[in-house]
């Protein structure tokens, strides 16, 4: 299973995806777990809270290899997700770090008229 992060502003989605197909079979974010304000949205028992959720969804389907794809720069939080899979013993495959890539950059300015 490929398991997606992508991190907004006031927000961080987690979704369980189909290695092949790419279908969705799982989504959880912190909004979904707590209430409340920008800094209890992101802080590290909210995502506690869904990797425990997502957790008894892959005990419930047997699923055993998870494969992390990140689609931000996600950075305290990725430490918090590798504690707890490794603590209920489903191991992390590999990490995929996918980023959006400037093809040609800004246009750039208008020259002065002489």
């Amino acid at each position: 299973m490929n398991l997606h992060l992508r991190k907004t502003f006031t927000n961080l989605f987690f979704t369980l995806t189909d290695f092949n197909s790419g279908k969705v079979f799982y989504t959880v974010s912190t909004g979904m777990c707590t209430y409340g304000n920008k800094r209890r949205k992101l802080s590290s028992q909210t995502i506690e809270l869904m990797v425990a959720r997502l957790i008894f969804f892959l005990k419930l389907y047997k699923i055993r290899r998870v494969q992390v794809v990140l689609k931000n720069s996600v950075k305290s939080y990725l430490r918090t997700l590798i504690k707890e899979f490794n603590y209920h013993g489903f191991p992390i495959k590999q990490f995929v770090d996918v980023k959006k890539v400037a093809h040609n950059g800004v246009r750039g300015r208008k020259l002065r008229r002489k």
